[in-house]
């Protein structure tokens, strides 16, 4: 939150406290507990200035950790805040029983809030569908481990929410009033803030969710789901891919491989400067 109370993205305000320094924002599917214990993830830096991403790249090879560099902190730094809010919102349907068809339902139409948000916000597409985006979401909304899926869980069930901090109960409605600004309807971001900070019942804004009129199914905008990939590029270039097009990648070869070929959705790769699709 600004000064004047206005709501902004960490990166304005990094921006306006910092302004001579180069902004960098680090993110992805991550919990704290298993990266202290030494296991595997894929996380990304992203900074508009490459050289600042891959300064900290630099500084986690031959980790744990594989890093990615990305040249989109907006998109990054939005998606990272509103993936906490549509785990609360999962939460919630698990925890009052509404089955894993509502949950899988919340976390469709929940990319498609942050698609739709980042979007206008100037975010890139690859950003939202690489591990800054969907990654992140899909182990945010996997269980309890996560402390905004455990906040739901909680709200959903009509209990006291866990002591832990859950990062989307505090920046929800700064991302419902930033979005209402900015004229962008997030229906899911909009019930959590009614849930959290009005006090408003569940079983009623789920209500009022479902009365909606359904739109079309597809993603934000013109946006496409699967970018078109270079020329000459090939299925072992992209994470979770073997050559020929199979995930079942193990998890140290893939550690092991190196930096410099790493190409993530929404990165910028050293060499040729190209941007990497799918």
């Amino acid at each position: 939150k600004a000064d004047d109370g206005s709501a902004m993205l960490l990166t304005d305000l990094a921006s306006q406290l910092l302004p001579d320094h180069p902004l960098a924002v680090f993110s992805g599917p991550s919990f704290a507990d298993e990266v202290f214990a030494g296991l595997p993830a894929a996380l990304v830096a992203a900074s508009e200035d490459l050289a600042t991403a891959n300064r900290i790249q630099d500084a986690f090879e031959g980790s744990n950790l594989r890093l990615y560099s990305n040249d989109d902190p907006v998109g990054v730094a939005l998606a990272g805040a509103m993936k906490n809010v549509i785990a609360i919102a999962a939460g919630c349907a698990v925890g009052a029983g509404f089955g894993d068809n509502a949950k899988a339902a919340i976390l469709t139409r929940g990319l498609a809030e942050i698609a739709r948000f980042a979007s206008l916000m100037g975010a890139k597409p690859d950003t939202i569908f690489g591990l800054a985006g969907v990654g992140d979401l899909a182990l945010t909304c996997a269980g309890p481990h996560s402390r905004n899926m455990a906040f739901g869980i909680a709200l959903g069930r009509g209990e006291a929410p866990p002591a832990k901090l859950a990062e989307g109960s505090r920046t929800v409605a700064q991302l419902a009033a930033l979005a209402k600004a900015k004229g962008v309807d997030l229906p899911i971001t909009n019930a959590v803030d009614n849930l959290v900070n009005d006090g408003q019942n569940l079983h009623a804004v789920v209500a009022s969710l479902l009365a909606r009129r359904a739109g079309r199914g597809g993603v934000a905008g013109r946006w496409r789901l699967l970018p078109q990939r270079d020329q000459g590029d090939d299925r072992d270039d992209h994470p979770g891919c073997d050559s020929d097009g199979d995930p079942r990648v193990a998890a140290l070869p893939l550690l092991r491989r190196r930096r410099d070929d790493a190409r993530q959705v929404g990165h910028v790769g050293r060499g040729d400067g190209k941007r990497r699709g799918t």
